[in-house]
């Protein structure tokens, strides 16, 4: 299925749906974003759709968009994205991914804006969504011209697994006001002042968001953004981190030796992960890359988009 030329996002979930499916279907020139999955809505399944550009009207749009979104006889519920692809003047998304279950997403997202755009972003999370899973994506070329370019955007989401996502030339991760976030096994890469925008932001204890087995490449910037050494409510451990230009790694304004010794990283590893071709997108692995060290679990993104 087409979607073109749509005044405001191509497909909206709104209050009350269950059991939904979107997936294999083109979605392009969009005025806001791809696919918005809207407040107290349950089991929604985005998957294998290409998504291209987005934001040509509206000043805030993203790829995929979920807002609170939960089952209320269980645990809860919210989006399976599963190999989507999307692109747009204002943004792209893309994934792959085998049969999710039903509380899950899967989507790779690359966003290019031309417009004047003060907010986008591949993949935004709000509220609770507890049980959501975010799998599989590819999210690359979020462009902004005004603001922020953001690949996966949890601005107050809690409850959410992020695994096995490639998100690359943007600012790869933004962690606002989130609670039990757990982010493992994914690629973030080649953003431009940071690759993690903070590390920890409420001034009481609590669990924000947990960064493990990744791998983190980078040119320029720092890994984490903004951190501030008495904030204890992220664990970082058994990361690849790697700065191509030869400049030591910097997590806010501190070093790395600093960043260990408030419990962060004690097991990650300091090495050149040995992408194929990571300056023209081919993030696989060469062999003897040292991602096995920290457990790192390679997938395969060949099938991403619209599959038959």
């Amino acid at each position: 299925m087409r979607h073109r030329a749509r005044a405001a996002y191509a497909v909206e979930v709104r209050e009350g749906c269950t059991d939904i499916e979107v997936s294999r279907s083109r979605m392009t020139d969009l005025g806001a974003g791809g696919v918005k999955i809207w407040y107290h809505s349950a089991r929604t399944t985005v998957a294998d759709n290409e998504i291209a550009h987005t934001g040509m009207i509206a000043l805030t749009s993203y790829g995929v968009l979920v807002g609170t979104v939960r089952e209320t006889r269980s645990s809860t519920t919210t989006s399976t994205i599963a190999s989507t692809r999307a692109s747009s003047s204002a943004g792209r998304c893309s994934s792959s991914q085998a049969t999710p279950p039903a509380t899950s997403w899967s989507t790779t997202t690359s966003t290019t804006l031309a417009w004047g755009d003060e907010r986008h972003g591949g993949i935004y999370t709000e509220g609770i969504c507890a049980g959501t899973r975010i799998r599989y994506n590819v999210v690359h070329d979020v462009r902004a011209r005004l603001g922020d370019n953001n690949g996966i955007y949890h601005d107050s989401g809690a409850d959410i697994l992020v695994e096995k996502n490639l998100v690359y030339n943007c600012t790869p991760l933004h962690v606002h006001y989130t609670r039990n976030i757990t982010i493992e096994n994914n690629i973030l890469a080649l953003g431009g002042w940071a690759q993690v925008t903070r590390a920890g932001v409420f001034g009481v204890p609590m669990p924000e968001y947990s960064f493990r087995r990744n791998i983190v490449y980078l040119r320029q910037g720092r890994v984490v953004g903004s951190w501030d050494p008495s904030n204890r409510n992220c664990a970082y451990d058994r990361n690849l981190y790697w700065d191509a230009s030869g400049q030591p790694l910097s997590f806010g304004d501190k070093g790395l030796e600093e960043w260990q010794a408030a419990s962060h990283d004690a097991h990650s590893v300091i090495a050149d992960p040995l992408f194929v071709d990571p300056e023209h997108g081919d993030f696989r692995l060469r062999p003897g890359s040292p991602a096995a060290q920290i457990g790192f679990e390679p997938w395969d993104l060949s099938e991403v988009g619209p599959r038959p």
